[in-house]
C-alpha cells in the first residue's frame, strides 16, 4: 500500500507555508488542504500524534486542513473554552478602563485622542502586513458563509 503522505495536495508545496503564524499563510494553507483526498487521514494522524504528548501542549501547523490551536480546542474544548473565557473577560476589563479614563478626559484631550487614531488607522490601513491579515480575514468570512 503506498503511503497516503505521498498523495497530498500540499506534496510540491513549500512546507513552510503551512508552519507559518502569519493569518494569511494559514488561510492558503487551509486552501491547499480543502479538497485533499488524505485530508483525514493527515487529520486523524495528527491527532494521533498529538495525543502521544504527555502535556496539554498545542502544535503548530495546519494538518488536515485545520491549525495548531484548532486542534487543540477540539482535544480540549473545556480548557479551550476557559481561555476563552478569560480573554473576555479581560477585553471587558481593558473597556471599562478606557471608558473610565475617556471619561476623565478634557475635550482638549479628547480630540487629540481622536486625531491621533485616525492617524493611526490610516498608517495601518496603508501597511502591506495589515491589507494581507484583512484579506485573509475577508477569506475565512466568505468560506464560512460558503
Amino acid at each position: 500500500m503506498t503511503n497516503w503522505r505521498l498523495r497530498g495536495n500540499c506534496l510540491d508545496r513549500d512546507p513552510e507555508l503551512f508552519f507559518s503564524t502569519a493569518a494569511g499563510d494559514q488561510a492558503r494553507a487551509k486552501a491547499v488542504c480543502t479538497g485533499c483526498i488524505v485530508r483525514l487521514q493527515c487529520l486523524r494522524a495528527a491527532d494521533l500524534e498529538e495525543a502521544e504528548l504527555v502535556d496539554h501542549k498545542m502544535v503548530n501547523g495546519v494538518r488536515g486542513g485545520l491549525t495548531g490551536m484548532e486542534r487543540w480546542a477540539r482535544r480540549f474544548p473545556e480548557e479551550h473554552e476557559r481561555i476563552l473565557e478569560q480573554k473576555r473577560q479581560s477585553n471587558e476589563r481593558n473597556k471599562e478602563a478606557k471608558r473610565k479614563a475617556y471619561a476623565n478626559m478634557t475635550p482638549e484631550q479628547k480630540e487629540r485622542d481622536r486625531a491621533s487614531k485616525a492617524a493611526s488607522n490610516k498608517r495601518r490601513r496603508l501597511d502591506p502586513k495589515y491589507q494581507r491579515a484583512e484579506a485573509a480575514r475577508l477569506a475565512r468570512r466568505k468560506m464560512a458563509t460558503a
